[in-house]
C-alpha cells in the first residue's frame, strides 16, 4: 500500500548516511522538523522548484536534490511508484549466482552480452508519464507530484532520467518491464538477466548474435538502442561440453557485472550436482575492477606521501589497506533500521575461483614497498621506513579474501579513506 507523504513516513526515507552529513539531523528533534518541512511542501504547486542542483559523478552529468525536504520527497515518490509497480530490483550476487549456474550446464548454447547506449539520457519521459496516468495503479498524490517533478527538468534541460537521483533507478526499471518480460518469453531463451542497462542472454545454439541483437532492439522503447560495437558486446557459441581433457579448450572469455567468466569445453571433475559433473567455468574479477583497486592502492600511499607523515597519517594508510584488502561491515546509504551490510574483498567477488586478479594486486603492495623500478615505488621507500614497509608487506589481498579477515570501520572511518581516491 503506498504511503502518503506525511511526516512520519517522510521520516522514515532519512538515512544513516543522512544522519552522518547532515548537522539538520543531528537529533531526532532536528529529524522530525526536517520531515514535517517536506510533509508542508507537497502541497505546494511550486514544490521542486530550483529544488534540484547538478554534480559530476564518474565523469558524468548527474543531479542531486538541494535541500534534505526535496531529497525526503523524491525518495517517497521513487517507494511509491516501486511498490505500486512491485519492482523488485536482483542484485548483482542474486543474478551472477544465477548465470554461472547456466553457464556450468553442458549442453551446447550461444552466450550474448550487450548493452544499452546512453540508457538514462534516452530514456523518454513522456511516455514513462502516459503510462502511469493511463494504468491508474499510482496514486493522485504521487502522480502528480512525478508531473511536477518531470516539468522541473525540462525546465533545466536535463535529458531523459537524471543520473544520481533515487527515482530514476525505478522509472528506467519500469521502462523495460515490458521489455524484459517479451525476451524471457521467447522459448529459445534459457536466461535473460539486465542490470540497469548491462544485459547478458542465453540461449540455444539456434539463436545467433544478430538473432539476439534484432529480437532485443525491436523491443525496446523508442530512442532507446543497444551499442553496435565496443567491449561489452560479446558473443560465444559454447559448444557440448567433452570429459575432463589433460588440455582443456577456453572456448569464451567474457565480463559481467565485476567478473570475467571463461568458459571451457571439457568438464570440471570436482564440481558435481547428484554425481554428474559440470562445465568446467573459470571466474575470477574482472580485469576492469581490478584495475579500479589498483587505482585505490596507488593513490592511498601517494595520498601519504603527499601528507605531514604523522602517526595519524600513517595510521590512514593503514586503515585504507585495510578497507581495501579486508572486509568489514558498514551501513551504507541505506534505512537506519536495516543491518549493516558485508562489503569488502570477499564479499564484493563471493564467486570467484581463481586467484590470478588476486595475486596480482598482492605482487603490487610488494613492488610499491620493495622494488625500485618506478619512481612511485622509489618515493615511498624514500619517506617510509624499511621497518613500516614490512609491516604494510603483511596486507594481501588474497588472505583477506580466504582467511575474509574482518575489520571495523564507523562511517565516519569510511568517509575519511575514501578521501584519498576522489
Amino acid at each position: 500500500m503506498e504511503r502518503s507523504f506525511v511526516a512520519r513516513n517522510l521520516r522514515k526515507c532519512i538515512t544513516y548516511e543522512d544522519l552522518i552529513n547532515q548537522p539538520l539531523l543531528n537529533t531526532p528533534e532536528k529529524c522530525l522538523n526536517v520531515s514535517q518541512e517536506a510533509a508542508d511542501l507537497v502541497d505546494d504547486n511550486k514544490v521542486f522548484i530550483n529544488s534540484i542542483t547538478e554534480i559530476t559523478v564518474n565523469n558524468k552529468k548527474a543531479f542531486a536534490p538541494k535541500t534534505i525536504p526535496h531529497n525526503l520527497i523524491i525518495r517517497l515518490l521513487s517507494k511509491n511508484i516501486r511498490d505500486a509497480y512491485n519492482i523488485r530490483v536482483k542484485s548483482r550476487e542474486s543474478i551472477t549466482s544465477t548465470l554461472i549456474t547456466f553457464l556450468k550446464e553442458t549442453s551446447s548454447y550461444n552466450i550474448h552480452r550487450l548493452d544499452i547506449k546512453s540508457f538514462y539520457e534516452n530514456v523518454d519521459r513522456q511516455k514513462i508519464k502516459n503510462k502511469i496516468k493511463s494504468d491508474g495503479i499510482l496514486s493522485k498524490k504521487s502522480t502528480t507530484l512525478l508531473d511536477l517533478f518531470f516539468k522541473e527538468l525540462e525546465k533545466i534541460n536535463s535529458q531523459g532520467l537524471p543520473r544520481g537521483l533515487s527515482i530514476s533507478a525505478v522509472l528506467s526499471e519500469l521502462t523495460l518491464t515490458e521489455v524484459d518480460k517479451k525476451i524471457t518469453e521467447n522459448d529459445e531463451v534459457f536466461f535473460y538477466s539486465r542490470f540497469v542497462d548491462d544485459i547478458v542472454v542465453i540461449t540455444s545454439s539456434s539463436l545467433t548474435n544478430s538473432n539476439i541483437f534484432t529480437l532485443i532492439s525491436e523491443n525496446l522503447p523508442p530512442n532507446l538502442e543497444l551499442h553496435k560495437i565496443g567491449n561489452k558486446r560479446h558473443f560465444g557459441n559454447i559448444s557440448k561440453s567433452k570429459k575432463l581433457e589433460e588440455k582443456p579448450i577456453p572456448l569464451k572469455t567474457f565480463d559481467y557485472l565485476g567478473y570475467d567468466y571463461t568458459l571451457y569445453n571439457s568438464l570440471c571433475c570436482t564440481d558435481k550436482i547428484l554425481d554428474i559433473a559440470r562445465r568446467r567455468v573459470d571466474i575470477d574479477i574482472s580485469q576492469s575492477k581490478s584495475e579500479k583497486i589498483k587505482q585505490r592502492l596507488i593513490k592511498s600511499f601517494v595520498h601519504y606521501i603527499n601528507s605531514s607523515k604523522t602517526t595519524l597519517d600513517y595510521e590512514l594508510l593503514i586503515k585504507r589497506l585495510k578497507f581495501i584488502t579486508g572486509n568489514y561491515n558498514l551501513v551504507n546509504a541505506t534505512p537506519i533500521s536495516s543491518p549493516s551490510i558485508k562489503s569488502g574483498i570477499y564479499y564484493n567477488f563471493p564467486n570467484i575461483n581463481q586467484n590470478k586478479q588476486l595475486e596480482s594486486l598482492d605482487r603490487l603492495i610488494k613492488s610499491l614497498l620493495f622494488n625500485k623500478n618506478s619512481n612511485l615505488s622509489k618515493r615511498i621507500q624514500t619517506n617510509i621506513p624499511i621497518s613500516s614497509r614490512r609491516e604494510l608487506s603483511h596486507f594481501s589481498f588474497k588472505k583477506g579474501f580466504e582467511e575474509r579477515t574482518h575489520h571495523k570501520f564507523s562511517y565516519m572511518d569510511f568517509q575519511e579513506v575514501k578521501k584519498a581516491w576522489l
